[in-house]
């Protein structure tokens, strides 16, 4: 479960099983890296098809087979990662077209999500501090 979608959970503002169905979607949405690959032109189709056939045989990262082909540098599976994850819309707006929340109240709890977010990792690195000034003796 994603942080955002747990934290919705708490609130309870959704249930976990809705959160779930709208990552399932979200994931359902989500274009393979072969097809943005044959989209930008950066690989052809029997490169991605020998990708694939590896991919089966060691379960590996379609990226990181393709550059171990020498198919794709890293710079070029950074860039293909990139537009994948902007490819699919967020956590938030699958909720908002299944009817869990309306886009307002997404816009507000993503504030809310973000501001408990700071607050939280402000506590944390106060901790370590006074956790790091405690173990070391400065006077040496």
């Amino acid at each position: 479960m994603s942080k955002f979608g747990l934290f919705l959970v708490m609130q309870e503002l959704a249930t976990p099983e809705q959160i779930v169905e709208a990552l399932n979607q979200q994931r359902d949405l989500r274009r393979s890296l072969g097809r943005i690959a044959l989209d930008q032109k950066i690989l052809s189709m029997a490169q991605v098809f020998d990708i694939l056939n590896w991919q089966a045989e060691t379960e590996g990262c379609f990226c990181e087979i393709a550059i171990e082909l020498g198919y794709l540098t890293d710079a070029q599976a950074e860039q293909l990662l990139k537009i994948q994850m902007n490819s699919y819309p967020l956590t938030g707006e699958v909720l908002v077209e299944m009817g869990v929340m309306d886009p307002e109240m997404l816009s507000g709890m993503l504030e809310l999500f973000k501001q408990k977010r700071c607050q939280h990792l402000g506590q944390i690195i106060a901790e370590r501090k006074v956790s790091f000034s405690q173990n070391v003796d400065f006077k040496q």
